[in-house]
């Protein structure tokens, strides 16, 4: 899989989401502003693909009205079935599978458009495995 055919693209609102080095980058063009949003990892021998979100203070990041973290919906849907969704916070290491996640029964999806935000959908925290 090429994963820089994956990314790329820009949406309708002109705001563009690439792949450089291993870390996704989402610029706002309401904001002209870029903003590192997680790294891409090939792991195991088969080379699945885990998209890491780190340095997450769940004060901040934890949305509470679902107790969920939020993942950008476009690289939700950019990667593959087998991939992982692994995110570092001040409360722990935790894991989602991505088919998982996409299932249109978990979690909420929210637009913080006005805010400058992109679509996030977020996944409630009861859905990741807790990493040792």
């Amino acid at each position: 899989m090429d994963l820089n055919k994956q990314f790329g693209q820009i949406n309708n609102h002109g705001d563009e989401i690439y792949l450089n080095n291993g870390n996704i980058y989402l610029y706002l063009k309401a904001k002209d502003e870029e903003r590192n949003i997680g790294r891409l990892f090939h792991r195991g021998s088969n080379g699945a693909i885990s998209y890491h979100k780190s340095g997450l203070v769940d004060e901040k990041h934890l949305y509470r009205k679902c107790n969920g973290y939020g993942i950008n919906d476009a690289i939700l849907q950019k990667l593959p079935d087998d991939g992982i969704i692994v995110i570092d916070s001040d409360s722990g290491r935790y894991a989602c599978k991505v088919k998982h996640a996409r299932r249109k029964e978990v979690g909420y999806y929210y637009h913080y458009l006005a805010k400058g935000f992109e679509l996030q959908k977020f996944i409630p925290k009861n859905n990741f495995k807790k990493l040792a």
